[in-house]
């Protein structure tokens, strides 16, 4: 175990950190920290966590790569202990610079989690993506209500962090202001962050194609696969619903052709299939999230549909 003390001394803050190190199969952080603002700062970012994603299932592959996917983290999680809600974004690598707030009622944790860890799903046997860890942050003392800011950079190598997650405190910070800190930071695997919901394990994304032949003009078929938690438990035949809807409170933005839930008997995983059209030049935000007996059985997935979502780029 050990302690380690850091000063931060910037323009617009100056602050002390304490460092609590435990390592192990799972290694903890405890951090404490003092902040003195020296200026009016728009977004303080608290806790901040870095990572990498080049591409993935969930984009198109750049030409002349051979490997199926190259990342260190596949998505963000967030636990919103207010709404009773787990939510996963899964990661992708913009055409242009991108931030998404995403609101919190009362923050339980978040992270920057690599949910791919088998071998044949990256074939790096130098880098070994598999075996990247994943990291979280749970809140202990002085955090106030606000959002969890993710930026997405783009990037045209494997070598760049072009992945940013931090905490932004919805009370604005002052000249003067005083702030003292607390939490925990986690690297292990995915069940660092203490999950008990089934999870979506891959999010893949095409053209409106339908079963059995057709597609639908500008719509995109969108699937998504759950295991974990609840959903282990359950037969092929139980009555598993989905739900689906737009999250950033413009339902114009996107039309919902369709949405059903199948069970893939090859991996036992229940997969979530949606065809949807973006309304005009709008970026809808999706939602899902399988259900039985009206009840969750799985974390809310969202993604955001619009023109740099990795569909057409790199080809």
């Amino acid at each position: 175990r050990m302690r380690v003390y850091g000063l931060l001394d910037g323009p617009s803050v100056a602050g002390a950190y304490r460092f609590d190190i435990q390592p192990g199969p799972t290694t903890r952080i405890d951090v404490t920290a003092e902040l003195f603002y020296r200026n009016p700062v728009d977004q303080p970012g608290l806790a901040p966590l870095t990572s990498m994603f080049y591409y993935g299932e969930n984009t198109a592959r750049p030409r002349g790569e051979w490997r199926p996917q190259v990342h260190d983290s596949s998505g963000l999680l967030i636990h919103d202990q207010g709404a009773g809600e787990w939510l996963w974004r899964p990661l992708k690598n913009p055409s242009r610079l991108r931030l998404s707030y995403l609101q919190v009622d009362r923050l339980a944790g978040f992270g920057l989690m690599q949910r791919d860890t088998q071998f044949d799903q990256f074939e790096d046997a130098e880098a070994r993506y598999d075996k990247r860890p994943s990291a979280w942050v749970a809140p202990r003392q002085g955090w106030s209500n606000g959002e969890v800011v993710l930026v997405e950079i783009p990037t045209n190598a494997e070598t760049n962090d072009n992945i940013v997650a931090f905490w932004k405190p919805k009370e604005p910070v002052k000249q003067g202001d005083h702030r003292a800190l607390a939490y925990s930071l986690r690297f292990g695997d995915e069940d660092v962050s203490g999950q008990s919901t089934g999870r979506a394990l891959q999010t893949f994304v095409g053209d409106g194609n339908r079963p059995g032949g057709g597609t639908e003009e500008g719509a995109y078929r969108i699937i998504v696969d759950f295991a974990g938690g609840p959903l282990d438990d359950l037969k092929p035949n139980a009555a598993i619903v989905s739900k689906v809807s737009e999250g950033s409170g413009n339902s114009d933005a996107v039309e919902i052709i369709e949405h059903f839930v199948e069970f893939v008997e090859a991996d036992g995983s229940w997969r979530l299939s949606m065809l949807v059209r973006p309304v005009g030049d709008k970026a809808p935000v999706l939602r899902g999230q399988l259900l039985l007996d009206n009840e969750p059985l799985t974390e809310t997935w969202t993604y955001s549909i619009n023109p740099d979502s990795g569909l057409a780029q790199k080809q």
